[in-house]
């Protein structure tokens, strides 16, 4: 590989041999003592010269098919290649960069190989972002064979994703803005013992298999796309995944979701924007530990119960509801019911307030749950207790005749 590695830099050498370093480096400027930024690039070699040497960061921006960076710079930790013509990169080109931490790759109109050969020679990088090219294609064996840990694309128009291909050192993978996204080999996520945060938004996903999940798995991010179901198996397989700490399923087509699925490990629960309208257990939020919960956006049926769920546990100060701009917590669909004009905020006390000159669904336990207005006081009240109502009026009337 290092013979390879030679001869492309050699080759890379003559095509601009008629050029001086001077030249190519133009359009090129040493920024803030440590980064190399040049703009409009055109030459497929970046030389190096002593003025830079001091670099530890490059900023390639330009108009070149394929880019090799002279090895002299070996303190390079951070490279961007953003080119509207790449077509080609291969990880071999940058073994030599053992202190490359961050490497970025994006922009191009043309459909981009990535050899991932020689990554596993790259100990210290910890994120590789390959993003909006106009067609991605790489090699699952040399991806498999890499030790990366940390892996998004974005925005390059796959058709799918395999992801058996990944490595077992794999720590946080994000795949995002896909038209037409066929995940395969979903089950193969087990296998990745490592995996700590998994992002997968924007990818019109219909059909979530939460059982194929990591068990150390953290963070989980599927907002915007187009689940409408958690099945009952993923519900107690989510239950049991007792490290997760951050769900987010916003601006899905979720009607309904269990709050008993959450585990106790849950900080973060994102539910915004998606048809909920029924809530029913609301108090099965975890209350081990504070957790924060977005609920607003939904067409919700507000009712008695809801209220006194959500009441006890702002009581019980583990639990905060997200509400953006100082807005609503939660907004009722019901609008003909009085318990849309109550305060749905993080303010217990306020809501108590309300509640006392209002429905009285706290004080009275109304489990009716109805919520309208107007003279339906007797309506309200539990047909047994009307009863007994009826016959103390009528003892009542008999001894005081």
């Amino acid at each position: 590989m290092k013979l390879v590695f030679l001869l492309a830099l050699v080759i890379s050498i003559n095509t601009v041999k008629s050029q001086s370093t001077a030249e190519i480096l133009n359009r090129c400027e040493f920024e803030y003592g440590n980064s190399i930024r040049c703009r409009n690039f055109q030459s497929t070699y970046l030389p190096y010269t002593e003025g830079f040497k001091k670099a530890t960061a490059v900023y390639m921006h330009g108009n070149f098919s394929e880019l090799i960076i002279d090895p002299a710079y070996a303190n390079l930790d951070k490279i961007l290649i953003s080119s509207t013509n790449l077509q080609k990169f291969e990880f071999e080109n940058y073994a030599n960069f053992t202190k490359l931490k961050s490497l970025y790759v994006g922009d191009s109109e043309q459909a981009v190989n990535v050899n991932f050969t020689g990554a596993e020679k790259l100990k210290r990088l910890t994120s590789l972002n390959i993003w909006t090219n106009k067609m991605l294609n790489y090699s699952c064996e040399s991806l498999k064979s890499s030790n990366l840990e940390e892996l998004s694309l974005g925005r390059n128009n796959l058709d799918s994703f395999d992801f058996s291909c990944l490595p077992n050192t794999m720590k946080d993978l994000s795949l995002y803005e896909y038209t037409f996204l066929t995940l395969r080999s979903l089950d193969s996520l087990k296998n990745l013992s490592n995996l700590n945060t998994l992002t997968l938004w924007r990818n019109k996903i219909t059909d979530f298999n939460f059982t194929y999940l990591p068990q150390n798995l953290v963070e989980l991010y599927l907002w915007e796309n187009q689940i409408s179901t958690i099945s009952n198996e993923s519900c107690q397989f989510l239950k049991n995944l007792t490290s997760l700490r951050v769900l987010s399923l916003g601006s899905n087509r979720l009607d309904y979701f269990h709050f008993g699925c959450l585990p106790t490990s849950i900080r973060t629960v994102d539910l915004f924007n998606n048809n909920i309208t029924e809530i029913t257990d609301l108090i099965d939020v975890p209350q081990f530990s504070r957790v924060r919960l977005g609920i607003m956006r939904n067409p919700i049926n507000c009712t008695c119960s809801l209220l006194r769920d959500f009441v006890q546990l702002l009581d019980s100060s583990n639990v905060t509801f997200i509400n953006h701009y100082g807005r609503e917590a939660l907004t009722c669909t019901n609008v003909d019911s009085e318990l849309a004009s109550y305060p749905w905020s993080n303010n217990a006390a306020a809501i108590k307030l309300h509640d006392a000159s209002a429905l009285g669904c706290l004080t009275d336990d109304n489990d009716t749950d109805n919520g309208n207005t107007g003279n339906t006081s007797d309506a309200l009240i539990d047909p047994f207790l009307n009863f007994l109502a009826n016959i103390v009026r009528s003892f009542y009337r008999l001894f005081s005749t």
